[in-house]
C-alpha cells in the first residue's frame, strides 16, 4: 500500500512498551515479566496495525476476525490446561532421566498441538478448515 511509515512508528512503540514493561515486570514476575512484556508488546502492535490497516482500506472483516480471536482463544486456554496436566502427571510418573524427562515434554506438546488443531477443526475456524480440506485435496491425488 506504499506506507513504510506506520509499520516503521507501530514498531517503535512496540519496542518501547516492550521496554517499558519489560522494567517493570521483570521486578515482579522475573522472566515470566519478560513474557508478559513482549506477550502486551506484540498485542499492542498488532491492534495498531489493524487499526491503521482499517483506515487505510475500510472494511476488513473485523468480526470475522474476532471470532476466529475468540475461538483460537478458547482453543489455547483448553489446550493449555490439557498440557499442564498431561505434563504433570508425566513427570510424577516418569521423571528421573533427561530422556524420560524430554520423552514426557515432547509428548506433552505433541498431544498439545492435536488438542488445539482438533478444536480449532471442531469450532469451524475457517482458516484451518482450509488447510485441512486443501491437505486432504493433496492426499486424495496423491494416492488415487
Amino acid at each position: 500500500m506504499q506506507d513504510t511509515k506506520t509499520p516503521m512508528y507501530v514498531g517503535i512503540v512496540s519496542v518501547a512498551v516492550n521496554i517499558v514493561l519489560n522494567l517493570i515486570l521483570i521486578n515482579y514476575l522475573a522472566h515470566g515479566g519478560l513474557a508478559l512484556a513482549t506477550s502486551i508488546a506484540f498485542s499492542v502492535s498488532s491492534i495498531l496495525l489493524i487499526i491503521g490497516l482499517k483506515r487505510k482500506m475500510g472494511y476488513i472483516g473485523g468480526k470475522s476476525i474476532f471470532d476466529c480471536f475468540i475461538k483460537a482463544s478458547l482453543s489455547s486456554v483448553v489446550m493449555g490446561v490439557v498440557v499442564f496436566f498431561m505434563y504433570d502427571f508425566m513427570i510424577t510418573r516418569f521423571a528421573g532421566t533427561t530422556m524420560l524427562d524430554a520423552f514426557s515434554l515432547a509428548s506433552s506438546v505433541f498431544v498439545g498441538a492435536l488438542v488445539y488443531f482438533a478444536l480449532c477443526y471442531l469450532l469451524k475456524i475457517k482458516e484451518v478448515r482450509m488447510i485441512t480440506n486443501k491437505g486432504i485435496e493433496v492426499v486424495r491425488k496423491r494416492f488415487k
